[in-house]
């Protein structure tokens, strides 16, 4: 508050007044009134009551202008000095009615009633109720940081940071005051305690450290040997810039050893210390790595030092040297994760060991005398670096340090570079340049010698003068001024002279540091900010001995009298913490800082402390005196928390430096302090009550300043000593509040106030020992009710977990979804803020609806049902029900109304949430139960900017609401129907943070708890998930473009949809680019997770139960390949029992005394939990198990749906004519059926014993769910007398049936999918009518969707993945295929029954018989786009080309864009993409670009992606954007075309055909004075169907049956016709360039490993042949050919102007021809390079060729080449000549372009190497 608002008291008054002045106090005191009645003292009067001579109560208006009705004005002269601020009250009114501040003094009297109240806090509680406003008065916003203008008047409306503390004492009974420096270090302490965890567990080693995560070090996966060569160059390069004590060639000679070993040293002696060595490289090397190439993962680098402290708490023996290497290693990585005071601890112990083996002596030897010369060298090494470490450690922690100077002799080290340093030898003269140990020798180093003066070093390094300057400066006992001035010109000497040796290197003057190699940037910086502190350590005493008088300089100013020296060595300070400030912001703005640049935060913080200090202590003077000094410090704090993570010192730092912030803004900004506020003889009063004193925290102000103002007086300043005016503290308190002890305090959490003060850690609450309010503080009940306020938030629900989100880091990703109902990978990304505006309008939405919970303060949360799909609307219902105080029920889609009725009963639910779809499923439910139904809301009303405001009240959490239930998610009902299962808010926010840190793909619903959990604990860990579209069938296009779109780290989903994925090489490509697949649900197929690890996926299933939590998972080593055995976790194996159930068969069980396990089912063992889950061992590794199925007999398919066998057999037993039945189906798409005849089925048929047990089936059918149906073709019937396993009692053993069985099992699956045209008998031959009508029959009648018509899609219409599967069967079965085998999913990539029907045809016919057809509609889309209007001269006159360019993401047109942005007359370059956003666009173009290693770093800036559909007339951009390109556009180069060669002409209609008349649209409606220009990169296929032999001209083609046999080629030659009629109507430029063969790049040969030729060229590993051809390509290089591109279009020359084209321009009928100019040979040239670059094969002619191909392996994943037989089939299964009879003319265009002119050799050059191998990487 203001300070001039007081509470008067007895013996005290305003420190505002005039009377407070020293000459006033004898009479002030004789006049004061003798009834000591509360009065407000003010400093001036309103001019009503000073005309009338009346009390006034100094406010506007005041008490008595309110009751009177005046006006009250401040208008009369005021000769008092400076004008006091005039408050405004604000809750009194003209009639002096009550007003809402009336309120707060109701709540504080309310909440904390207090027995014979006195008028002293009446009125205090009137004060504060004036102010209501400051109830959320938040703190100032750090990023904008603000100095207040002194000269204005106060704001009444301060932050509640600023208003002051209660009073506190000393031990000693000394008051402490709010103005005192003791009072801030109390608030930096407690805001240290309130920000940073204290685990009161850890070890005292370790206390104040953020833990370290938990990890089994003896098991571990080893990086691959790449990423470890990596990781030790990037140690070696970057991250020790000057602390160098390892030799590179050792510890590269170490890491091969232990990878040659397969993890294990060769050399036994010493190997633990080694192995330890490395991996602390790669922990310290993971700290450095840039977020781009940083390994992601579980915290990657915390287990590499644990693996090595693992390895260090085995050693024994001898101590060597690379034991304490190892060591030293682990404090630099200690204090990169700031873990200081671990750091400190293990130091000692390392330190130690130097001093045990004598590492801090010389020895004299030489390497003739065989002595290791490396070994010599890095004791030196290691000695000087733990040297300066000590020094560092004892400043920053204010501590002794363990080295002394006395008992030191060792030598410097060389400055000699690790290569030119041997055991033999060291080559001090190898190199000229400079050495990388020389900043490491003066960094860490001091001289004995004059050894090294000829490398400019001078005598004293900075280790050496930092030590005496500790020693000399800050020890206990510390100089007098004189002393300490004559030290301060020694070591500023010393220190200028040091500089003076490096100048050339730290100042640089002259030279563009930016070129100096990356390691040699960061020794210059690491150096100069060790100069620059040391500077601070010398000069700062002088600007503040203590942080007790940080408040108490009496407005002295530098220079003042009798402080001589002080302006010298404050200027000093100040100018040596401003270079820090400009080093950190160079490193900040070149992205060049690290979180682990421990020395930079610890030397910054230094430095902003200073600037601060110096702020605070210039109040009184004008703001130019420290505005530059304040400002930079504010910049440089914002840098230091930008670094700051949870629990870091750069959290601490910020936290100590937002309270100096604070200060200096609280003291700049208050008026000039009188004597009185400083006199010694004002002794505090300590009578107000406590309720006064906590009033402003009762009502959640977070701030320490109360209702108090400034009614304290500062203390005596000589009980503290003063920074200018005293260096020997006189007290305690000086003591303890030293630089060293605050060091301390901020780095390790350890200060001594605690002691002071006292501090109660186990609650989080300051408490005074003395005073007169120590009484009231000591009751429990006052105590705990200011706990509650203070304590940091805590997080007690779902939805605090998603609120704290979204003030933590609103603006990160947390959920992406796509854009659109059938959108596939248009996603867009919903940040913590969009979720948590999304809880707070759908919670209002369903508010509205009534949807309201009766009570909030019940233990027991209300239950509302949430049934529907799991999409966008789901994930935004659950947060508003959450926000409402519900606990959700969560249904699954697919339950029976019977099972969902028993659910809501069970669950006491009477509302139920459900979408359209469901409404069947309600009504049904609402025939059996009493339920109320609401609609699911839609995107419209949650997503609704902005944010609701005010907030949608949330339900306050407290520790009460975790035991609430959160969730109810429901079994499957394995042994009938489901049970619920309740998730209290508690369970679920612990299961939610174990998290694997990567950004996730889902594809699983959250009505399944694995979805659920991995949608939170993705969310927890503040790292994004993408869901895969809900109205999207699970195929595997669509999931390669949804996982495409979003590039997720991780995949979490069932097995069935890897098995989608697994179909296809991209599908695997995208797996393998996960850094992890995670599948969980059901087991996953041996031969599909096998197919998969082999290609290199990193695939990990995982076991558990809800009642014990995870057991058993399957991460392993890398070269363990059994991913299908799961294995106990570590701190679990003790509680596992595997109990044999049959032979080699095991089941589960959880022993009694695990942790995380909550019931029990079994007294034998006593209190154990059986699971019903059986197992298999690994037959030779230890502890390893494969999951065979459950005792409880549930079957889960492929797909994750449950098939509950138990009550599906019991009906077919209840035939007398079954012994047995068995559903099977564990892993596979469907389930099946094996009957065992009982007796009384003796001598019948099976064929009869089927048809008379089918009605039986079909009963069983009926009562279950659609994906647990059989179908007769699964049913499988056993002899009569046939054996199978089972127990004693005759029940069946169900995984041994599997086990037994497993023959006859698979091959019913072969059966069910055997194609007809296999079978003798062949199979239905159809033509196109009749597959429609079969189609029909399939899925109107054996399917049941009667409402299907031919514009049905099946995945709408309801086809589920069983169905489909089952569809696909029968065609297969049924249907003479041509020996074609369907895909899996070929019933959802074909979605309708034409599409179907036609594919089928096309497989047993080809598409020849439909080349009459296609010639006719390729007439008809000539004529629909082929009239255009002419176009109209504008005004407007382009500065440069401006540039369209459709196709970026592809090959050529990603070459053409990187070469178009390096022109300098390209001025802007717009990307038109399929995408749904502008970020979207440009993510695919640069992802594009990426992939094909195309780096454009400043060119960058030219490029403009938009997301656009061509099929739109204003290619789908906004109006805005088509206004801007028609002033501006001058070229269109359109490469975008769909290379496939499966879809006829039409299909290429929409987006091809008629989105290139769009952009002849736009070319022609530019205000320019020409029309902008276009290029159409067509292809020679257009013509390649001319009949042979044949000349191609470099013209139009007329014949329209010339382009090849396929949509491809004839929508090319389409837009080739209409380009042309373009032409002739308006006379624009428009040219067509046929492209030949387009193959890999020059630089790196990549080339599309799915194209035809590749594909044949991949045949040679795979049927070990190639063919002979009479061929001679002219293939030429991607990048030739877009420079070809770009010298046609005449981009190349620079501003052509539009009417100056080549003269062929003017001829309609020129067509470019880009080919190759220069041929090879197929057979004589080609095979023989292919040979050279490694390929093995045996040429054959072309018919043999297609023969074997043929023959081969059907599967396309191990033979990709038989995706195309039929193309090959057509193109080479015959004796026709080669295509040697086809030529296409290049003449016209090789006058245009060099680059075909020239041509390129292809083989000559070594170009198909560079094939191979790239293709090398993909096979």
């Amino acid at each position: 508050m203001a300070d001039n608002i007081q509470l008067s008291s007895p013996n005290h008054g305003s420190d505002e007044t005039h009377e407070d002045h020293p000459n006033f106090q004898t009479s002030a005191a004789k006049r004061r009134r003798k009834d000591d009645r509360d009065r407000t003292r003010v400093s001036r009067a309103c001019d009503r009551c000073k005309r009338k001579k009346t009390r006034c109560s100094g406010t506007r208006p005041c008490t008595l202008c309110s009751h009177a009705g005046s006006v009250c004005e401040f208008t009369a002269p005021y000769t008092r000095g400076r004008v006091p601020s005039v408050p405004v009250e604000e809750n009194i009114n003209a009639t002096g009615a009550n007003v809402p501040g009336e309120n707060v003094r109701s709540v504080l009297e309310s909440r904390h009633p207090i027995p014979g109240t006195s008028d002293q806090v009446t009125g205090a509680l009137d004060a504060f109720a004036s102010a209501p406003h400051l109830l959320n008065q938040h703190e100032i916003n750090m990023g904008q940081s603000q100095l207040p203008n002194t000269s204005r008047v106060a704001s009444r409306a301060q932050s509640s940071r600023n208003s002051t503390e209660p009073p506190q004492t000393d031990l000693q009974g000394h008051y402490v005051g709010p103005s005192s420096g003791v009072s801030f270090l109390l608030r930096v302490q407690k805001k240290l305690h309130q920000k940073v965890s204290f685990s009161p567990n850890s070890s005292i080693f370790t206390f104040g450290d953020a833990p370290l995560p938990e990890f089994d070090p003896s098991f571990f996966v080893l990086p691959p040997k790449d990423d470890a060569r990596t990781l030790v160059a990037r140690y070696f390069e970057f991250a020790v810039a000057t602390h160098r004590f390892l030799h590179r060639p050792t510890v590269e000679s170490w890491l091969e050893e232990f990878y040659g070993g397969l993890g294990v040293m060769k050399d036994k002696e010493g190997a633990r210390e080694r192995t330890a060595v490395l991996f602390m490289v790669f922990a310290q090397a993971t700290e450095y790595m840039t977020e781009r190439t940083k390994p992601t993962g579980v915290d990657t680098s915390a287990r590499y030092f644990q693996i090595a402290d693992h390895q260090l708490s085995s050693e024994t023996g001898e101590i060597r040297l690379t034991s304490v290497q190892a060591r030293l290693c682990q404090c630099f990585y200690l204090l990169a994760r700031s873990r200081v005071n671990h750091c400190w601890s293990l130091f000692g112990t390392t330190a130690h060991l130097i001093l045990a083996i004598g590492i801090h002596r010389k020895r004299r030897v030489e390497a003739s005398n065989g002595a290791d010369m490396v070994e010599i060298e890095c004791r030196k090494r290691v000695f000087w670096c733990a040297y300066g470490l000590d020094n560092y450690l004892s400043a920053a922690l204010g501590r002794p340090r363990t080295f002394h100077d006395d008992d030191i002799d060792q030598e410097l080290p060389s400055c000699v570079n690790d290569s030119d340093l041997t055991p033999q030898r060291i080559n001090l003269n190898a190199s000229k340049s400079q050495s990388i140990m020389m900043a490491s020798v003066a960094h860490n180093t001091q001289v004995f010698t004059s050894r090294f003066d000829s490398l400019d070093l001078h005598n004293f390094r900075l280790a050496k003068i930092l030590s005496n300057i500790l020693h000399d400066l800050y020890s206990i006992r510390p100089p007098s001024m004189p002393v300490r001035c004559s030290l301060s010109f020694k070591y500023s000497d010393e220190l200028l002279n040091w500089r003076k040796g490096l100048s050339r290197f730290l100042d640089a003057e002259g030279v563009d540091t930016s070129l100096l190699i990356p390691l040699f940037q960061r020794q210059r910086n690491v150096l100069n900010l060790a100069y620059y502190h040391a500077l601070i350590l010398v000069h700062r005493p002088f600007l503040l001995s203590n942080f007790a008088s940080l408040n108490s300089r009496k407005g002295n100013t530098l220079g003042a009298p009798g402080t001589p020296d002080m302006d010298r060595n404050v200027t000093e300070c100040l100018n040596a913490a401003m270079k820090i400030t400009e080093i950190v912001d160079e490193l900040t703005e070149g992205h060049q800082i690290f979180r682990a640049f421990w020395f930079t935060q610890y030397f910054a913080f230094c430095a902003v402390v200073v600037l601060y200090v110096y702020t605070i202590q210039q109040r009184n003077a004008a703001q130019d005196k420290y505005r530059e000094y304040f400002d930079a410090a504010a910049r440089c704090q914002r840098q230091i928390s930008s670094m700051a993570e949870n629990e870091s010192l750069a959290q601490r730092y910020t936290v100590v430096l937002e309270e100096l912030r604070l200060e200096a803004i609280k003291q700049t900004q208050r008026p000039i302090s009188h004597e009185s506020e400083l006199n010694p003889t004002v002794q505090p009063n300590f009578s107000v009550p406590q309720a006064v004193m906590r009033s402003g925290q009762s009502l959640g102000i977070s701030g320490q300043y109360s209702l108090v103002g400034s009614m304290f007086s500062a203390p005596d300043p000589t009980m503290f000593g003063d920074g200018q005016h005293s260096t020997t503290p006189s007290s305690l308190m000086a003591e303890l509040t030293s630089w060293g002890e605050f060091d301390s305090l901020v780095t390790a959490g350890i200060g001594g106030l605690d002691y002071i003060l006292g501090f109660d850690k186990t609650r989080n609450f300051f408490f005074p020992y003395r005073g007169a309010i120590a009484t009231a503080a000591s009751k429990p009940d006052n105590v705990d009710v200011e706990i509650n306020e203070i304590k940091t938030p805590m997080m007690y629900s779902v939805d605090d977990l998603l609120f704290n989100r979204s003030q933590t880091i609103p603006d990160i990703p947390l959920v992406g979804y796509p854009a659109t109902a059938r959108g596939r990978s248009g996603y867009v990304h919903y940040t913590a803020r969009d979720l948590d505006r999304f809880a707070d309008h759908g919670a209002r939405k369903y508010a509205s609806l009534g949807i309201e919970p009766k009570s909030t303060e019940s233990d027991e949360a209300e239950v509302v049902a949430l049934l529907a799909p799991s999409n966008l609307d789901y994930v935004a219902s659950i947060f508003a029900l959450s926000r409402l105080g519900f606990a959700v029920l969560l249904l699954s889609n697919r339950l029976s109304t019977e099972a969902y009725v028993s659910l809501l009963q069970k669950t006491k639910c009477h509302r139920i949430i459900s979408s359209e779809n469901h409404a069947k499923a309600v009504a049904a439910i609402q025939a059996d139960m009493q339920i109320s139904q609401y609609p699911l809301f839609k995107q419209s009303d949650y997503d609704i900017e902005p944010a609701m405001y005010p907030r949608f009240r949330r339900q306050m959490s407290g520790p009460s609401a975790s035991s609430r239930t959160a969730f109810i998610i429901h079994s499957s009902g394995s042994t009938g129907l489901p049970k619920p299962i309740f998730q209290s808010h508690g369970a679920c926010l612990s299961n939610y943070s174990s998290s694997f840190g990567y950004r996730a793909f889902l594809t699983l619903p959250l009505y399944h708890n694995h979805g659920l959990s991995s949608f939170f604990r993705a969310m927890y860990s503040g790292k994004e998930i993408s869901m895969f579209n809900a109205n999207l069938p699970l195929s595997g296009s669509n999931l390669i473009e949804a996982m495409t779109a979003v590039n997720p780290e991780s995949f979490h989903g069932v097995p069935y949809a890897l098995k989608l994925l697994a179909e296809t090489e991209r599908g695997i490509q995208v797996l393998k680019d996960c850094k992890l697949v995670l599948f969980g649900g059901s087991s996953c197929p041996d031969d599909l997770g096998d197919r998969l690890v082999e290609a290199g996926v990193y695939l990990v299933g995982h076991y558990g139960a809800t009642e014990m939590g995870q057991l058993m998972t399957s991460f392993r080593p890398a070269e363990d390949k059994a991913w299908n055995y799961v294995r106990p976790l570590p701190k679990v194996e003790p509680y596992i029992l595997m109990a044999p159930r049959a032979p080699n068969t095991f089941e589960c069980v959880v022993l009694d005394g695990l942790p995380s396990k909550v019931v029990s089912n079994c007294d034998d063992p006593p209190r154990s939990f059986n699971t019903s889950d059986l197992f298999s061992p690994h037959p030779t590794i230890r502890n390893a198990w494969k999951y065979l199925g459950r005792l409880d007999d549930r079957v889960t398919l492929v797909n994750g749906e449950k098939v509950l066998p138990i009550p599906y057999e019991h009906q077919i037993r209840e035939h007398e004519l079954v012994r047995e039945a068995c559903v099977f189906g564990v892993g596979r798409a469907l389930p099946g059926l094996i009957i065992v005849p009982s007796e009384k089925a003796h001598g019948m048929s099976k064929k009869r014993l089927l048809d008379i047990l089918w009605p039986v089936v079909a009963g069983a059918n009926a009562r279950v769910e659609s994906f647990s149906h059989i179908s007769p073709e699964m049913i499988e019937i056993l002899d009569v007398d046939a054996e199978y396993p089972c127990t004693d009692k005759g029940t069946m053993i169900r995984a041994a049936f599997y086990k037994k069985f497993e023959d006859l099992i698979n091959s019913i699956y072969i059966r069910f999918e055997a194609p007809a045209a296999g079978r003798s008998e062949g199979g239905l031959i159809l033509d196109h009518d009749q597959l429609k009508s079969y189609l029909f029959d399939i899925f109107r009648g054996k399917l049941g969707f009667e409402g299907l018509n031919e514009s049905s899609d099946f995945f709408e219409a309801g086809v589920d993945s069983l169905q489909a599967i089952t569809a696909r069967g029968i065609m297969m079965r049924e249907l003479n295929l041509g020996s074609k085998i369907l895909g899996q999913n070929v019933v959802f990539e074909y979605p309708n029954v034409p599409a179907l029907a036609l594919h089928l045809y096309s497989l047993r016919t080809g598409e020849e018989s439909y080349q009459t057809d296609e010639i006719e509609v390729m007439r008809q889309l000539i004529q629909k786009y082929s009239k255009f209007s002419c176009h109209v001269a504008g005004p407007d006159v382009p500065d440069g080309e401006v540039v369209i360019l459709t196709g970026a993401t592809g090959s050529l047109g990603a070459h053409v864009l990187a070469q178009l942005v390096t022109k300098k007359h390209v001025k802007t370059v717009y990307c038109l993409v399929r995408a749904s956003s502008h970020d979207t666009a440009r993510d695919r173009v640069f992802t594009a670009l990426e992939a094909k290693k195309i780096d454009l770093p400043k060119h960058g800036i030219k490029i403009v992606c938009f997301p656009s559909d061509l099929s739109r007339d204003d290619l789908g951009l906004d109006k805005s954007t088509v206004h801007l390109l028609r002033k501006s556009l001058t070229t269109v180069i359109h490469c975008a075309w769909a290379v496939n060669f499966n879809l006829g002409v039409q299909s290429f209609e929409k987006q091809h055909i008629k989105g290139t008349y769009n952009l002849l649209n736009i070319c022609l409606s530019v205000t320019t004075p020409s029309p902008a220009k276009l290029f159409f990169c067509s292809s020679i296929s257009a013509a390649a169907g001319t009949p042979l032999p044949a000349v191609i001209q470099e013209t139009y083609i007329s014949d329209l049956s010339h382009a090849q046999n396929m949509g491809y080629a004839r929508s090319k030659l389409v837009t080739e016709t209409i380009i042309k009629a373009a032409v002739e109507q308006t006379r624009m430029v428009a040219k067509v360039l046929r492209v030949g063969q387009i193959v890999g790049d020059t630089q790196n040969g990549m080339w599309n490993s799915t194209e035809a030729i590749s594909l044949m060229i991949r045949s040679a590993t795979t049927i070990g042949a190639l063919p002979a051809l009479e061929e001679t390509p002219s293939w030429l290089p991607v990048d030739i050919v877009a420079h070809a591109v770009l010298e046609l279009a005449q981009i190349n020359k620079r501003s052509p102007s539009p009417s100056r084209f080549p003269a062929e321009a003017e001829d309609a009928s020129v067509v470019y021809h880009v080919q190759n100019s220069r041929f090879f040979h197929w057979t004589e040239d080609l095979l023989p390079a292919l040979r050279d670059a490694g390929l093995e094969f045996e040429t054959v002619s072309q018919r043999v060729w297609v023969e074997r191909l043929r023959k081969s392996e059907k599967d396309p994943e191990k033979n990709p080449t038989i995706k195309l037989l039929d193309f090959f089939t057509e193109k080479y299964d015959n004796d026709k000549p080669g295509r040697n009879e086809l030529v296409f003319l290049t003449g016209k265009t090789a006058e245009n372009t060099e680059a075909i002119r020239d041509g390129y050799d292809v083989v000559g050059s070594g170009l198909v190497k560079k094939f191979v191998d790239s293709w090398r990487l993909e096979w």
